[in-house]
């Protein structure tokens, strides 16, 4: 009796627990499809229907705003650049920094770890890479996402990969290479792109011996009740908004000073 007892608990308890990480995983698709939707796939849309007409990149170099080059850093140039570069990213770092948060409280370590971390370091790198495609974003807003990827323990690998393919092989930036740019220009970006995420982040992750960062189960527990996800998520948001935000904007206005 006492077996039989302890194998219904234990399958309640798996129940339960798939529930949770079902839960949890919506929640994550969730927030990608529809942030993404708001903050990157329409406004690109747009953008590459434009330059599907005109052939003409419309825009300028941010740094610009930061002042003559050559100049003295200034406060003056750090704010302006700063103002300038939050008003055109603030929408793709919302969704990132909601994004790395349910990555770190709602998502099963071990169904994320199944996803990413592949046997060889290329196809942790290849996990990453592809993972990335669809996100459309900088480093500076992927970087989130990176950081919950590595402290779920993800391999470097596919976390480096993640956070390079944003930018490299951005699937939005190669349209709108190919657009306005001789079509050279867009098979070196497609070529050195695929070598950097898929080959180099490969390189790096070996040489650094497969290090991971060391998760505490017992302080880090996966979800295990549908009720315990949205505090898991609030607080996690909080430590990544408390954590990374601050340091996001000492760094641009560090960037935005010594621009001119």
């Amino acid at each position: 009796m006492t077996t039989l007892g302890s194998e219904d608990q234990v399958r309640r308890t798996s129940r339960r627990d798939v529930r949770a990480g079902v839960a949890g995983v919506c929640v994550l698709a969730v927030v990608l499809v529809g942030g993404l939707l708001w903050a990157k796939w329409l406004p690109y849309i747009d953008e590459a229907s434009g330059l599907g007409r005109t052939h003409t990149w419309p825009g300028g170099a941010i740094f610009a705003s930061a002042g003559e080059p050559g100049a003295a850093p200034s406060w003056s140039g750090a704010w302006e650049f700063a103002t300038t570069y939050f008003q055109a990213v603030w929408r793709a770092a919302l969704v990132a920094v909601l994004a790395a948060a349910a990555i770190d409280a709602l998502v099963p370590r071990t169904w994320l770890l199944t996803v990413m971390n592949r046997r060889s370091r290329l196809g942790q790198a290849f996990a990453g890479g592809v993972a990335s495609l669809p996100s459309l974003t900088c480093t500076c807003c992927a970087a989130p996402v990176m950081v919950g990827l590595r402290a779920r323990g993800a391999a470097v690998s596919a976390s480096l990969a993640y956070w390079v393919g944003n930018p490299v092989l951005n699937p939005a930036v190669l349209v709108f290479l190919f657009l306005v740019a001789p079509w050279q220009f867009g098979v070196v970006r497609i070529v050195v792109g695929a070598a950097l995420v898929f080959g180099v982040t490969a390189v790096v992750g070996r040489l650094t011996g497969g290090r991971e960062l060391p998760v505490e189960p017992a302080a880090r527990p996966d979800p295990v009740r549908l009720r315990e996800l949205p505090l898991r998520y609030l607080r996690s948001l909080a430590r990544f908004a408390l954590v990374l935000l601050p340091e996001y904007v000492i760094v641009v206005l560090m960037v935005g000073a010594l621009s001119g």
